[in-house]
C-alpha cells in the first residue's frame, strides 16, 4: 500500500456521497398538471413563423433560395471582405411569395451574404458587424432584368459541407406558416417557464436545472423547434448570446435562422445534400422590433455554433 493510500484510507462509514433524492411527489403533481402547464406556456409565449423547407431544385435568380447567384441591381456595390473578395449568398428570402408575417417586409428580396473560409463571417467579438464579413440586405423594389447584375461572381457548386461554406450549391425553398413556442436555448425561457410553472407545482426550484430530471428531459423535447425559420424562436447548441445581461437582449427578434439537415449522400450532378454547420448547429440572425418595423437592416446580430 502506498503512502498516499495509508494517508486517505477512510473506513466505509466515513466516507459520505452526495445522493440526490428523487422527488417523487414533484414529479407526479408535474404529470397532473402537465397539460395546464404547457398549454398556458404556449399561449403565452405564441409566436407566428415560417418554416423554411429546402430542397434541390432550379431556382431563379428571384427566387428564395440557399445560396446560388443572387439577384442583385447593377447600381450597388456587390459586398465584399476587408480583403476585397466577394461574400457569398447565404440566403435569399422573395417575400413577396412567401406567406405574410406581421411587422416583417410585404414585398421585396431580403438577402444574408456571409463570408467563405474560417468562421464564415462571424466576427466572435463584434458579431452585429456588418463592415467585415457577412452583411444583409434588402431590396424594396425588385427591378427588371435590364437593371439587373448579370456578371457576378462565380461560386463552386461542387464543395463538401463543412469546408469553405455550410454547404454546396443551391436548395429552392418554400415556406408553411406555423405557430413557434419560446424554445429552452432562447435566454428568456427559465425565467418564464419557472414562473408558469410554480403556479402549479410546489416546488423548491428557481432554475430549469434544479427540476427533477425526468420533468427537465420532457419540457425540453417538448419546447425545442429545429430547422430553417424566419420568426418564432431560436435553437442553440451552446448558448444564447443575447443572455447574460449583454447588449444584444435588445435583439429579440429570428430575423432567420438555418439549422443543419439533410445526408452525405451526393445529389445525381456532384452537389452534396447536406447542409451542415460545424458539427450539427444552427446559424441565427436577429433583428430588433423597432428595426424590423422600420424595414432597417444595419443592426443585425449574426450568430453560430456547433456541439
Amino acid at each position: 500500500m502506498g503512502i498516499f493510500s495509508r494517508l486517505f484510507k477512510k473506513k466505509h462509514s466515513e466516507v459520505i456521497v452526495p445522493v440526490k433524492v428523487v422527488n417523487e411527489v414533484e414529479i407526479a403533481e408535474y404529470k397532473e398538471k402537465r397539460d395546464l402547464i404547457i398549454n398556458e406556456f404556449k399561449e403565452k409565449t405564441s409566436v407566428k413563423s415560417l418554416r423554411l423547407i429546402a430542397k434541390r431544385g432550379v431556382v431563379s435568380l428571384t427566387d428564395s433560395k440557399f445560396g446560388g447567384v443572387p439577384y442583385f441591381p447593377k447600381n450597388l456595390k456587390y459586398p465584399c471582405n476587408q480583403q476585397g473578395t466577394p461574400l457569398r449568398l447565404l440566403a435569399q428570402l422573395n417575400f413577396s411569395e412567401l406567406p405574410k408575417l406581421d411587422a416583417f417586409p410585404q414585398k421585396g428580396i431580403l438577402q444574408f451574404y456571409v463570408n467563405e473560409g474560417e468562421h464564415w463571417g462571424l466576427d466572435f467579438d463584434n458579431p452585429p458587424d456588418q463592415n467585415t464579413n457577412f452583411c444583409v440586405i434588402y431590396h424594396k423594389d425588385i427591378l427588371s432584368d435590364e437593371e439587373v447584375e448579370s456578371d457576378l461572381p462565380e461560386f463552386s457548386k461542387n464543395k463538401t459541407p463543412c469546408e469553405d461554406f455550410p454547404f454546396g450549391g443551391e436548395f429552392a425553398l418554400s415556406a408553411e406558416l406555423e405557430s413557434g413556442y419560446m424554445t429552452c436555448s432562447d435566454y428568456r425561457f427559465e425565467n418564464t417557464f419557472i414562473e408558469i410553472y410554480k403556479k402549479h407545482v410546489a416546488s423548491s426550484a428557481n432554475t430549469i436545472y434544479e427540476l427533477e430530471h425526468e420533468i427537465y428531459d420532457d419540457i425540453w423535447h417538448e419546447f425545442e423547434q429545429e430547422g430553417h425559420r424566419i420568426s418564432g424562436y431560436p435553437i442553440f447548441c451552446q448558448e444564447d448570446p443575447r443572455g447574460y445581461g449583454s447588449d444584444y437582449e435588445k435583439h429579440t427578434t429570428v430575423l432567420f435562422q438555418m439549422g443543419s439537415d439533410g445526408d452525405t449522400e451526393k445529389h445525381k450532378n456532384g452537389e452534396w445534400e447536406k447542409i451542415a454547420w460545424g458539427d450539427g448547429g444552427t446559424a441565427n440572425f436577429f433583428i430588433t422590433d423597432e428595426a424590423l418595423r422600420k424595414l432597417d437592416f444595419s443592426d443585425v446580430l449574426y450568430n453560430w455554433d456547433c456541439g
